[in-house]
Order: structure tokens, then C-alpha cells, then sequence
């Protein structure tokens, strides 16, 4: 297996990163985790750094937090919300809307949609990272871009998150399952 000694030595001895394209992991996830970190932490942009996980990280990659924030309608005034504050969600899935309020838990934004009977995509338990994927068009949330091994840097920035990993932040929402990539 490989460790993080023997991959600083092979990128001394044998590869150069900037001569990669990209970077395909594959194994235990602590050698997936501790390769991509090695990688990304010699200078290997993240986009590039990839894998597949069949359950959802048990420890962050990539230690930041990404604010997810668009234009709020101009009726709703929506500050930042609090576990137990209610705020109010509006859900584009499979070219329906649904609209609900609901109570911040600690949840993550997929836990709280699931426990409301809101039909959510997700896969997590079943090796199908990204079913969750859906595009923040009013509102914020709070993306822990730590465990984000799907995403890229350019998703994200055009309000793509995973919601299995955000939280959210604002008490005015929309998010739209059926824009995601």
C-alpha cells in the first residue's frame, strides 16, 4: 500500500507532477485519502486529483469550507439561521416544485429534506457518489468542501453542491436537483 513516504519518493524519483493529467486513485480509503492529500499538499490542483468512494468520507481531504451564496428574492429578507430557527425551502425535483418550512437540525440539508418526506435524490450508502447534486439558486448554505471528492472548483463556484454535505444557512432557499450536472 502506499503511504505518503513512498509517494513523496516517487514524485522525487519517478513522476513529475506537472507532466500528469490527472491523477485516477484507487484502494483502501486511507491510501486514497492520504495520496490525493500528498498530491494536492506538492502542488497537484484538486480538479485533477480523482477517485471514487462507496461511502461518504470518514475524514475531510481538503480542510476548507466553501460559502455557496446567490441573489435572494427581493421579498424575502433572509439572514443567517441557527439549529432549531425555521427556515423556508423551495425544491425543484423531477420538473416538480415543492415548497416547505422547515427546523435547522445539525443535519445535513439531505438528512433534513428526507425526514420532511421530501423524495431527495441521494445514494450514499450505495457507491453512488453525486446522486445528491443540486444547483443553490437563492439563498446560502454552508458546502463542507472537505469531503467533496466530486465536485469541481468551477461547479461549485456556479452554485453546485452536494447535499449530503451542506447545511443550510439562510432562512430563504432554492435549490434545483434537475440543473445538476
Amino acid at each position: 500500500m502506499i503511504n505518503r513516504e513512498k509517494l513523496d519518493r516517487i514524485l522525487a524519483e519517478k513522476v513529475k507532477l506537472d507532466e500528469l493529467d490527472e491523477a485516477i486513485i484507487c484502494g483502501p480509503e486511507p491510501m486514497m485519502i492520504g495520496v490525493a492529500n500528498g498530491l494536492y499538499q506538492n502542488g497537484m490542483d484538486k480538479s485533477k486529483i480523482k477517485f471514487e468512494l462507496f461511502a461518504p468520507p470518514s475524514q475531510p481531504l481538503f480542510e476548507e469550507v466553501a460559502e455557496v451564496a446567490k441573489q435572494e428574492p427581493e421579498v424575502e429578507k433572509a439572514g443567517s439561521i441557527s439549529v432549531g430557527d425555521s427556515y423556508k425551502i423551495k425544491i425543484t425535483l423531477d420538473d416538480e416544485v415543492i415548497e416547505k418550512e422547515l427546523v435547522k437540525t445539525d443535519g445535513t440539508l439531505i438528512d433534513q429534506l428526507i425526514d420532511a418526506d421530501i423524495d431527495a435524490p441521494y445514494s450514499c450508502k450505495g457507491g453512488v457518489c453525486s446522486s445528491c447534486i443540486a444547483k443553490v439558486t437563492v439563498g446560502e448554505v454552508e458546502f463542507n468542501t472537505a469531503k467533496n471528492f466530486v465536485l469541481t472548483d468551477e461547479e461549485m463556484d456556479n452554485g453546485f453542491v452536494l447535499c449530503c454535505q451542506s447545511k443550510p444557512k439562510s432562512a430563504y432557499i432554492e435549490i434545483d436537483f434537475d440543473d445538476a450536472p
